[in-house]
Order: C-alpha cells, then structure tokens, then sequence
C-alpha cells in the first residue's frame, strides 16, 4: 500500500494513500477504531461560486480523507472498495468528524446521500467564535501556521508546484493552472495525496488548539455548533420557485424595455447615458429644484434613491417642465427593474436542476455574529417590493411562518444599560419612537420629528454624531446637536453605559461572547454589545424553537427574523410556539416578538391557511438533530442548570387565577413528598428540565418552609433527587413515534418498557413487581419507586447503554432525578427528527404524572441490584495497560492528585460529566507534561471513573465520547506542564 511521511517542527505525519486494490481494510479499520473523532476533508472538481456550487450535476468527488492527529487515509472513491468503507464510515451514526467550514458535510451529502448534522464540529466556527475579527485571518492554512507549525502550507506550496508543472501550455496562464490542476492531476499523484491527507491531519490537530481558545465560553461553542448545523440543513434543503422566477424575468425585461424606450424617444440617448444626468441637471436647475447629492467631480448622482426622493416630492414633481415628470419616472423603473432583473438573473443561474437555489448561510460573519446569506446575497432583498421574495415558496402543501423581534436593539440597549425611563417607556407597551419623540418634543410631535427621534435613538446609542444625524435626515447640523443633547438629557443611563464600553478594550456580551474593541472607533463597543447580545437571543430561541417545541422545518434566517414551513393544517400552532420561543424577559426587559403565517410564499400574504383537522398534526423541515445538553436558556456557564426565568409580563386575570390554582397544586404535592421523606426542588413549569436551581442535588429539602417559599415564586413541577431520597426509580417508558425495537428485543409481546421488565423477569425467575409505588407519567410510562438498597451504589441507567436493563427502561438513582406526581408537562410524543426527514408532531398539550399505586415503596429486588451494581465491561481505551500496583507507586501528592480527579469524575451529575471529566483529564495532562504522572495510568484511571456514567443522560454518555474528551483535554494539558515546586514531589 503507498503511504508517505512528512515530519514538520518535529510532528511526524504518515499519509496512506491506497491505489485501487490496494486498500488494506483490517489496517484502516484498526486506524478508525481507536479514533472516535476524524479529521475529515474532501477534494473535488473545481467548483463555480457562482453556480449551484455542490449542487451542481458535474459536481463530482475525487478523494475523501480521513485523519487522527499523526496520520491519514487518502481514499477514492472510483474504487468500489475504497467507495464501500468511505460511505460505510461516513454513514456510522456512532462517528464524529471535524472539518473547516460546512464545504465538506455538503460535499458529503450531494455525493453519498449522507446527512452528518451534529456529528461534525467545524474548526472554523470555533476560530470566529474565539477571534471574532474577520482581520484575523480564519482560513485552515493561516490556522494551522499559526497555532501549529507551516506544514500544511508547505504542501499546498508543493502542490501548486506540481499543477503548473503538469498544467498543459494552454493552461498555464493566470490561475488556469489552477483549475485544471483540481480537476485533472493524478488521484495518486504524491503532491495531491499528501497535500489531500494533511488537510484531514491538521484540522485534527486544530481542533483541541481552538477548543481551548474557546475554553472560557464553551457553552457558546456547543450552541454555535449547533446553529451551524441547523444553517447546513437549510442550505440542503434549497428553496426557489423557479416557474414563478421566469416569468417574473420576462415581465421585467419588459417593464424595462418600455422604460428605456420612453428615455431614448425623448432624450435621444439610453437611460444610463451621462447625457441623462445633464439633461436632468438642466431642467432641475430650471425649476429651481436643488439638493441633488453629487459625485467628487460635480457630476448629479442618478441613483435610484435619488430618483426616488425627487419622485415622492410632488411639488418638485409639479415644478419640472411639461413631459420632464414622466422621463424621470421612467428613469426610476429603469434602475428598479435593472436591480429586480440581476437579483432574478443570479437566482436562476445558482439553481441546480431541479430549481432550488441553495443559500448560504453565515452564522458568525461579522464581528458581532451576526448572520449573513451568500449565494444568493437572500438578506438584502427588501419587504417593501415584495416581487423578488415571491420567488421563494414553500413546499407543496406547506406554509411559510415568520417571526420577528420587535425593536430588540432598543430593548436590549436599555437592559444592559438599565435606564429607568427607557424601561418604563417599553413597559408601558407605547410605541418606542412615539415615546421618544413625546419625551423630547412634547405630545404635540409631528411626523418628521418622530422620524428625527428615531435616528437619534439608534444613532446615539452607536455612538452617532450630529453630522451623520443631519445627513440621514435632512437637518442643520446645529439642530441635529440640540436633538443628541435632548436625546442624552432623557436617557441619560444609555449615554453613560455607552461612556463605559468605550473605555474597554474588548467587550464580554451578557452570553459570555468576547468581541476585541477597535482602538480607531472606541464608541462602537456599545454596538458590538447591543448586536451581539440581540443575535444571541435570536439562537436561544431557534435553540428553544427545535428542542423546547420539537419545530423543525427551519427555512431561513434573515437579520432578526426566524422564518420556518410547515403543512398547512399546522401552522396556528406553529405559529403559536415561535412566537412563545421568541419572546421572553431579558434583565426584567420584555422582548416582544410578531409572528405571521406569510402564506405560500416568502414575499406575500396569502390569508390564513385552511383550519387543521383536530386529529391531524404535524410539521415538516430541514434541520440538524439537536443536542439536548444544553439548556434552551443558554448561555449562563452554570454546572449543567439555569436559574429561575425571569418573570413575565402580567398575564389577564383569568390567567393569573389559573397560574395561581396550579402553584397551590404543586405546592400541595411537593409537600406530599416531604411528608414520605423526598427530597424535593423546582424544575421550570411544565416541563421535565432544567432545573430552575443549581446544585439541585444538594439542595432539595424536605423542610416546609424552604418548600413554601421556593414556589411562592411560581408553578414550578416537583422533581424528587432520588440518591438524597433513598430511592431508585424504574422508568418504564413507552416508544416515540417513529422508534423502531431494536433487534435485540424483537421478541412476540415487546412493545414498551414494561415488556421489557416483564421478559427480564421471566428470564430471571422472578415475579413482576408490582407492590410499590407507582405512577403513570405524562407520556403514559410508568415509575416503580424502590428503596434503595443499603451499602450498594445505584446510579442512571438508559435503555440498553452500559449496564443498562433493556430498550425503555431507564433507570434512576444516584445523581439523578424524577418528576413527582401532581407535576404537569407539555410533552409531544415525537420521535428524533433529522436533517431532511418530514416529522409528524402531535399537538403539545398538557399531561399530568398521577399516582397508581398507592403504597410504601418496596425494596429494590436483591436481582435487580445485582443487575444494576455488576462491575461494568469497560471496552478498551487504548492506552498501554498497566500495572495497578503503579498507582502504590506514585509520590503522595500525585497520587492524592490522581484520586482527587478521578473521584470528582464519579461524583458528578447529569449535565456536567463531560465538564468534570475534561477539567480532570486537563489537570492531569499537566502532571503528565511534568514527567510526575505516566501517561498510560491517567488514562486508564479517568477511563474507569468515567465508566459509571456510561449509559445515562439524553444523549447517553458513550465510551467513545469518553474517549474523545479525555484525549482532547490529556493533550490540552500537556502543553502547560505543572510547576511541581521541591516540596510537592518530596510529599
């Protein structure tokens, strides 16, 4: 088999780069299995930006790398075997990869059908959510020089090399090279290979690099990458009404000619001729119409915001000269219709063959992150000429629903700098500029000095002065100073806020984001503020939308606008729940939100859709797969939980009546379980998570008091802390809609968890159960409580996972909780949705946990004990073994170190495992690096404590994620070796 070697700043890498039929499937398999996550990268034919891209017919693959951090496979997929292992490995749902940018999951998806949505981290987004500034230089290459070494760089220098030497004399000229170099040089050419290799090495080696870098936030890396798969799943989607996009071309071509030919009949000359500016100079002149803007050499600026200004001024309309009104007119249709027909133009030509245009999406573009749209350029078109918008439909039976933040700038200026009169202006539901415009001028205001106060709103709190106010509205620049003074005398605390920002050197936004100031503009800091904090609310509630509401169907996002589809009959209801994901309470602000079903198109109202049938639900979309172990508050680094929302506006009074009656019933049953003796705390209202406190665990309580006060604060639902309590629930839960039953349990009589238990109980001799407590939860499962048996540690359990007892049964003990009957949910009996599979969602509507069987609960069976505490199968880490007697071997304080960190990993709970066994992994890769700690023994040790968690939380906690995050974080630690001072090794 051929492989290469590079060595680079004393990194050595090797490159198999098999020929076909040299593929050795044992070697690469053994390479794959002990790799959970892959550098991936792809080479392919020369791509046309301006195209349908990946989307293209003669899109074609031509290698596909695989890579751990010191070696790579170069695959092509021409060979049937190759093609059988790339699609094979690719396809396994167990794998994660790493790429730079989403070029390689879309490239993925055209050619093998294979959606990768979560499983990819994309090195990319992490650098722009570390380094924000776009000067920073976020290619794979400028990367990998800088935090690496310049290997990679030396192999596309060689590379480059190679392609003009090959390039044939015709096509050596310019970048032609280039091009035909992509797309003809050798698969197996060494320059390719290892160029094509190292590409999937590197981005490997990168990603622990940026994964520290980000370190600080790492919150927002799990939510950046999360958005940045919902983004890839709208861009394969595609979306264009291409029947509707032609004929719209034609109309325009039209509209066009007709107006030209107007021009060319009276003036002699076509509409963009500089004789039109003259002539228009001219008669403007004339008619003593002046205030034209003007080019640097004095030349009239014709544009169509000029045109459009002298054309809405009916006076100077009138004042023009007979027959001069319509040539200006004409000129205006002229520019609007030239504007319409390259937007139309530019959609056709990157529609791939089945008519759908495929946007990209930029989640973190500018500095602030917010997003941007590329390919076509979908932001930029304008509500107010709604034609190119039309253009855009939804899905055969489906409906467009959109969703909008209401002056979310100005709402967040006024929480981040708490000015109590702009406060009150937005809690008293008035319009925002209305109020302004009173507040400096009186009720009396007229319209353009309403127009006026809304300027000096948005450009006073970015740092806007008197000149820029006077050239958006028209005014002297003396009065433009005395609006800002009258602005700044009425929100004084905005002013000041402001004052405050522009002294920093970098900003941290209310979500933890780091955006470096720009020492040339100190004032824009209050921007990047303002702008980051209004985008971050817009992800948490895309991230509350998909998890929270089970909403898939994500169609675009268009500045602070969440657009989604869904079949008709379910659109109230979807709009309903993106509204309600939308608006909330941010530091006591009310963020309010407008949704609207938009009808069949993006760009038109169609009128409600028809009502849905009341047995009939279901929406529809593209979108990644969600991770769940992030709460949809987001963006508070808290262990795993968030504290208590805020609370909201004051609902009607019946609501108020009702809110009221639920918390004395919640009450009432969180009481009842500390009268048995359970150990008791909130979970947000009508639902199963987060946790409205933090460390929980140790702070459920049986005390009354702490109890009566805890939900004096609101409907909270009851959880139960079961190792605190003494107990270990069995959760028999039933199938989602679309759960298959795994192989494993296709058994005559299997349809749930209680089937399970039940065929458990007849393997092991042992009778049913059933004479405990017992409640039937909102999804129609069942709880068996038991006591929990003395001296034996019982911790989760997930369906088949690890020491699991089978499909539905999970179980709950130590470090885990379960909701008390009396407490409510809205739970939507789905199953997992994917990045382009249609999902039928039920309504969500409310389910109550009820007891059943009302008696004492019973010792946990001494068979199911043994079950649940039988020492786990570890599968192999893959470090070299050791011997135990090494741990008797280490000096006292590493070995008081080693215990330390690997005791916290068995401690922690659900929702920050990953968390505790990084921070252990990193403290003792700096052990490592200090030569006190063998390398071997770490990894075994955390492996082992990380071992009891495995099977439990939603996701699981999977070995393979075990073994990523120890390797990462061992690595990350190694690089800043612990200073062990004389005294710490003698210990």
């Amino acid at each position: 088999m051929t492989s290469y070697t590079r060595t680079h700043n004393g990194h050595t890498m090797m490159v198999h780069a098999p020929r076909p039929g040299e593929l050795d499937r044992a070697a690469f398999a053994a390479f794959t299995a002990v790799e959970p996550v892959l550098g991936l990268d792809v080479e392919t034919r020369t791509v046309d930006d301006r195209g349908p891209r990946q989307f293209a017919d003669r899109f074609t693959v031509r290698l596909v790398q695989f890579g751990s951090d010191r070696a790579a496979w170069v695959l092509n997929p021409v060979d049937p075997a190759q093609c059988a292992v790339i699609e094979a490995t690719l396809a396994d749902p167990a794998r994660r990869f790493v790429t730079h940018t989403n070029y390689d999951p879309l490239a993925v998806w055209a050619v093998f059908g294979v959606p990768l949505g979560q499983r990819v981290a994309d090195t990319h987004v992490l650098s722009k959510l570390a380094s924000p500034d776009e000067r920073a230089g976020h290619g794979l290459n400028e990367l990998t020089a800088r935090h690496l070494d310049d290997g990679l760089t030396a192999a596309q220098d060689a590379l480059y090399a190679r392609m003009r030497h090959l390039a044939p004399p015709g096509q050596r000229a310019g970048n032609s090279w280039q091009r035909w170099g992509w797309d003809h040089i050798p698969a197996d050419d060494e320059a390719y290979a290892v160029y094509a290799g190292l590409d999937a090495v590197y981005v490997r080696r990168l990603l622990p690099v940026l994964l520290q870098r980000c370190a600080p936030f790492p919150h927002l890396a799990r939510m950046e990458s999360w958005l940045a798969a919902q983004a890839t799943g709208i861009t394969i989607r595609g979306l264009l009404d291409a029947p509707y996009t032609r004929g719209l071309l034609a109309d325009l071509d039209v509209e066009h000619h007709r107006a030209e030919a107007v021009i060319t009949a009276a003036l002699g000359c076509p509409a963009r001729s500089p004789r039109f500016a003259e002539w228009l100079d001219g008669v403007a002149a004339a008619a003593g119409i002046i205030g034209f803007a003007r080019t640097p050499t004095g030349r009239l600026q014709v544009t169509a915001g000029n045109l459009a200004t002298l054309v809405a001024d009916d006076a100077a309309m009138a004042a023009l000269p007979a027959g001069a009104a319509d040539i200006v007119t004409a000129r205006l249709a002229v520019s609007r219709a030239s504007n319409l027909i390259a937007n139309a133009r530019g959609f056709l030509t990157t529609a791939d063959a089945h008519g759908r245009v495929h946007p990209q999406v930029n989640t973190l573009r500018a500095k602030t992150a917010r997003m941007s749209i590329t390919g076509p350029a979908l932001q930029t078109l304008k509500k107010h000429d709604p034609r190119l918008r039309r253009c855009f439909r939804a899905d055969p039976g489906h409906v467009l629903i959109s969703c909008d933040f209401s002056q979310v700038e100005i709402r967040v200026a006024a929480a981040l700098a708490d000015d109590p009169t702009l406060k009150q202006v937005i809690a008293s539901g008035a319009d925002i500029h209305d109020a302004t415009a009173a507040l400096m001028y009186g009720p009396g205001f007229t319209d353009e000095q309403r127009t006026i106060s809304k300027r000096a709103t948005f450009g006073t709190i970015y740092g806007g002065g008197a000149r820029a106010l006077a050239a958006q509205t028209g005014v002297s620049e003396d009065t433009a100073r005395q609006v800002i003074q009258r602005w700044r005398r009425t929100y004084p605390r905005v002013i000041a806020y402001g004052q405050r920002l522009a002294a920093l050197p970098e900003v941290a936004t209310a979500s933890g984001r780091r955006i470096p100031a720009d020492p040339a503009r100190p004032y824009a800091n209050a921007n990047y503020a303002v702008q980051s904090t209004a985008r971050d609310l817009l992800l948490a509630a895309v991230y509350r939308l998909v998890t929270g509401h089970h909403i898939g169907g994500l169609w675009l996002f268009v500045h602070d606008e969440v657009i989604v589809q869904a079949r008709e009959r379910d659109a109230d209801r979807v709009r309903d729940a993106l509204k309600q994901a939308m608006a909330g309470v941010f530091r006591g602000v009310p963020i309010a939100a407008d949704a609207k079903i938009l009808g069949r198109s993006w760009g038109q109202l169609d009128g409600p859709p028809p009502a849905p049938p009341c047995q009939e639900n279901g929406t529809s979309g593209t979108c990644g797969t969600s991770p769940v172990h992030t709460p949809a508050s987001g963006f508070r680094a808290a262990a795993g939980v968030s504290e208590p929302a805020e609370p909201a506006p004051c609902p009607p009074a019946n609501q108020t009546r009702k809110a009221t009656a639920m918390t004395s019933s919640l009450l009432a049953a969180a009481l009842a379980c500390a009268e048995r003796g359970w150990k008791v705390f909130p979970v947000q209202p009508r639902a199963k998570k987060p946790p409205a406190v933090t460390g929980w665990e140790d702070r459920a309580t049986t005390d009354p008091d702490r109890i009566r006060r805890c939900w004096a604060h609101g409907p909270y639902n009851v959880a139960i802390a079961c190792g605190p309590s003494g107990l270990v629930v069995i959760d028999l839960d039933v199938p989602k809609l679309g759960q298959t039953l795994p192989p494993r349990w296709a058994k005559p009589g299997i349809t749930d968890g209680a089937d399970v238990l039940a065929d458990l109980c007849d393997t092991h001799g042992q009778p049913w159960p059933s004479e405990t407590f017992t409640v039937r939860t909102g999804r129609g499962g069942t709880h068996l409580y038991f006591i929990a048996p003395p001296g034996a540690a019982v911790g989760n359990r997930a369906g088949d996972n690890g020491r699991g007892l089978g499909w539905l049964v999970d179980v709950r003990g130590t470090g885990g909780y379960v909701i008390a009957p009396g407490s409510v949910v809205d739970l939507p009996t789905t199953g997992p949705y994917g990045v382009i599979y249609d999902v039928h969602l039920p309504p969500i509507g409310p389910a109550r946990y009820e007891v059943i069987h009302n008696v004492a609960p019973a010792p946990l069976p001494d068979w199911l004990t043994g079950l649940l505490t039988a020492a786990p199968q570890i599968p192999p880490l893959g470090c070299r073994p050791t011997d135990p007697e090494q741990v008797r071997d280490l000096d006292s304080y590493t070995a008081t170190a080693l215990k330390r960190e690997t005791d916290r990993v068995r401690a922690t709970v659900e929702g920050s495992r990953n968390h505790a066994l990084n921070k252990a992994a990193y403290h003792l890769g700096q052990l490592i690096a200090a030569g006190a700690l063998p390398d071997a023994l770490a990894c075994e040790e955390l492996f082992v404590a990380a071992s009891v968690h495995f099977g439990i939380g939603d996701p699981p906690f999977t070995p393979d994620a075990a073994r990523a995050t120890i390797s990462a974080a061992l690595a990350a630690g190694k690089r800043k070796p612990r200073q062990l001072t004389t005294r710490e090794v003698a210990a």
